[in-house]
């Protein structure tokens, strides 16, 4: 009882007093313990990518400082780690390692309440303020982790500090025309001759046949406007993105520029229908991007930020045009005539696998579930199949390995994922069984039968590969083989 008594003084004195004698080192609380080597190695590659943003990252993209962007490095299992917040609560201690610069703070990820399965996401909240949250797991790849840093986060800045890029209005690239594909695949050609002149001064003509080519695409048929429409916006958004992920890349050593531009040059080597609708721009935008630099364009990435992407700056580098041009133009088609009927049966495998895609989708459950948002939610998906737009703009995603949504509670495993934005909110599609799950409105659990049911303060749907936790009011109908969930209001 003695020894109680004088720890207890002890521990008063050190809370209440003044006095400079250091407090029992029983009672002062322990440092983070040391990283275990995955969560070394996602700090090293986070750090790499922070001192590039300080040393070069205004040279490769003025405005955008990653260095600035408050981070969440989400490991599901064990810790997360806080990077360079705003504020912190007063109970974190700081991660303390020679070569760290930055300002890190452990997290137990079990208290964050998020699906293993969420690869990133903007406005993250934490400790009061959001983060921006990207996942690394142990067999993450560095290259992999650091590129995915680098280019999601680009486009957080994107929507925070460029003028409303919007949609475009098409929505289905016109794969049923079969001209378009085919000059598309000799703008190709033309953007890999391009690309592997080694000649800054042999530019100049070259990029007037491949503007001449692709205005004059767009002119020759009625699908013109509606594939520009797409190709400028992907372009834009993607393609920046990319350009200063390899741009990055190139300073931490990942790639060359000669890598970079090789692995272009072999890309277009070969036509890939299913890239026509979103993945091909990645790699035009940056290749255009590319064309532009060696051009001396300063002004080309000013320019994306209202909305110009780099085709247009491209086209304004060497317009007007000229009979010279359309004849280059006619003697590339007559160069290239014999792709046409390769291009038509690549075009025609690639529709097949569509609609055998389709079909699979419609079958994978008896229960077609269709959920309406009243907002955009935090909604992203990691998937292995192809992507392709249905005719009603919702955007097919097959073989969806997960689909979350933190801010609606929402998850989604091992299926195709239609997905239509529309605003306020957005709209998601897929089809699944209903026989082994619940659904409870309110709290109360609901029959399967047909009907009709409004709720005023919760829905909780929990299914094998499927749940749904959201607390607000909404209306939920069920019918042969139709499940409608329309979350309509959230609470408070």
């Amino acid at each position: 009882m003695t020894l109680l008594r004088h720890q207890s003084r002890l521990l008063l004195l050190c809370l209440l007093s003044l006095a400079t004698t250091a407090c029992p080192r029983d009672i002062v609380t322990p440092p983070p313990p040391g990283l275990a080597d995955g969560e070394e190695r996602a700090l090293r590659v986070v750090q790499a990518a922070l001192d590039i943003s300080r040393e070069e990252g205004q040279s490769i993209w003025p405005g955008y400082a990653l260095h600035t962007i408050p981070l969440l490095v989400f490991r599901p299992q064990g810790r997360s780690f806080l990077v360079n917040p705003g504020t912190v609560s007063k109970d974190r201690m700081s991660i303390e390692q020679p070569w760290l610069k930055e300002r890190v703070y452990p997290v137990d990820t079990r208290t964050l309440g998020i699906s293993a399965n969420l690869p990133f996401a903007k406005d993250f909240p934490i400790d009061g303020q959001p983060v921006f949250l990207v996942r690394h797991l142990d067999r993450t790849r560095d290259a992999t982790f650091f590129r995915l840093l680098v280019h999601e986060v680009f486009h957080f800045y994107q929507h925070t500090s460029w003028d409303a890029v919007e949609f475009p209005d098409a929505c289905r690239y016109p794969y049923g025309n079969q001209e378009n594909a085919y000059l598309v695949r000799l703008e190709e050609k033309a953007l890999a001759f391009l690309l592997a002149l080694e000649d800054a001064d042999g530019l100049a003509l070259p990029s007037r046949t491949y503007v001449a080519l692709r205005l004059a695409r767009y002119g020759a048929h009625a699908d013109g406007e509606q594939a520009l429409a797409i190709e400028e916006w992907e372009e834009l958004v993607e393609g920046s993105a990319r350009y200063v992920e390899e741009l990055y890349a190139i300073a931490a050593g990942y790639a060359t520029r000669r890598s970079v531009t090789e692995g272009l040059v072999s890309y277009f080597a070969s036509f890939h229908p299913k890239d026509l609708q979103k993945w091909k721009y990645y790699r035009t935008g940056t290749a255009l991007a590319l064309v532009l630099d060696r051009l001396g364009d300063s002004q080309w990435k000013s320019r994306c930020s209202q909305g110009i992407g780099p085709f247009p700056s491209l086209e304004s580098n060497v317009t007007p045009l000229d009979d010279g041009d359309g004849q280059r133009v006619k003697a590339w088609q007559e160069r290239f005539a014999d792709e046409r009927e390769a291009v038509a049966v690549a075009l025609g495998a690639y529709l097949d696998e569509e609609a055998a895609v389709l079909e699979e989708w419609r079958q994978q459950g008896t229960y077609r579930v269709t959920i309406a948002f009243p907002g955009r939610g935090t909604a992203y998906y990691t998937n292995r199949g192809i992507t392709f737009e249905l005719e009603d703009c919702a955007r097919l995603a097959s073989g969806v390995v997960s689909f979350v949504d933190s801010t609606y509670g929402l998850e989604i495993q091992q299926r195709g994922i239609a997905v239509t934005n529309a605003l306020p909110g957005y709209t998601v599609v897929f089809h699944h069984d209903l026989t082994e799950g619940t659904i409870r409105l309110d709290q109360q659990a609901i029959p399967a039968t047909n009907g009709t049911w409004a709720f005023s303060e919760s829905i909780t749907m929990t299914f094998p590969r499927f749940k749904l936790t959201w607390k607000g009011q909404g209306k939920i109908q069920r019918s042969d083989g139709v499940l409608l969930v329309g979350l309509e209001k959230p609470q408070g």
